[in-house]
């Protein structure tokens, strides 16, 4: 499917942050190919012979992206990535859409942080709306604190995080 939205961007921002994920995803590879333990980080190798000679080839575990921003300000950029991102063979978390893993147990918000804690790269989309109180008393939207959860994860070297702000807000 191709991306929805409303609020189109121009296509050369597009073409940078499709540079900035073509990028990310291609380092990705080759830190996994390069690891010692890579079969720790989900990769394998599998040798096969064709007419005497082995062919040694790696099989990469998906890298995974979640998408963190306020949904409706954001929905035709998310779309966007979400779509690109696939496209590379990535795995992208984006909590508007049906492929996103839910517990049912648990408040959405929560899903949220689970899904970051099983994630390589965070990208945070930074606008002008707030979004849904994870912590009202404290005044912490889930916004907020899905990018403390992933801070965290990012102290640890367990996940890489990618902020973008919106050139109005940047410059605010």
């Amino acid at each position: 499917a191709q991306p929805r939205g409303s609020e189109p961007y121009s296509r050369s921002w597009c073409a940078q942050a499709a540079t900035v994920f073509t990028n990310l995803i291609r380092a990705n590879a080759r830190s996994l190919i390069t690891t010692p333990q890579a079969s720790k980080i989900g990769v394998s190798s599998s040798t096969t012979s064709f007419g005497g000679s082995r062919t040694t080839r790696l099989l990469m575990q998906k890298p995974r992206f979640f998408l963190s921003s306020t949904i409706y300000d954001f929905k035709d950029l998310r779309s966007s990535i979400k779509y690109y991102l696939e496209q590379q063979g990535c795995s992208v978390a984006a909590s508007e859409y049906s492929d996103f893993k839910i517990s049912a147990d648990k408040h959405s918000y929560d899903s949220c942080l689970e899904n970051i804690k099983s994630s390589d790269y965070f990208v945070l989309l930074i606008g002008a709306r707030v979004g849904g109180w994870y912590d009202l008393e404290n005044r912490i939207s889930i916004t907020q604190q899905e990018y403390r959860t992933a801070y965290d994860l990012h102290k640890d070297g367990k996940i890489k995080i990618l902020a973008f702000v919106r050139s109005e807000i940047w410059e605010h």
